[in-house]
């Protein structure tokens, strides 16, 4: 499944990298709390990817879905980024806290 993402680059060469869930009530995402973030964290040497999750009514638990594929794209080497960290804004803190807990590389969500 392809999600909806935006790589940040801190630079050529190999550094840590974030993915960014960007928080906003399930129903859309708050902006400051993606770009923004990508920026601060480029400017500190490290890269990140925003995840634009799936979002509306009754997308749980797509957003899970989408934060796992995201992992999966770094860890595969689908992008130039290896993840060190997840971080996110408010509503997304949720998935982000469940798929850190439970994701397993073989086992569903």
């Amino acid at each position: 499944m392809a999600i909806d993402c935006t790589t940040y680059s801190a630079g050529s060469g190999p550094a840590p990298a974030f993915i960014v869930l960007p928080g906003g009530g399930y129903l859309a995402h708050a902006e400051h709390e993606g770009g923004a973030i990508a920026e601060w964290l480029t400017a500190h040497g490290i890269h990140a990817m925003v995840v634009r999750y799936g979002v509306g009514e009754g997308c749980f638990p797509r957003p899970l879905h989408d934060a796992r594929e995201a992992l999966t794209m770094l860890r595969e080497g689908e992008t130039d980024l290896k993840v060190l960290r997840i971080t996110s804004g408010s509503s997304a803190s949720r998935p982000a806290a469940t798929w850190l807990r439970c994701w397993r590389r073989t086992a569903p969500i």
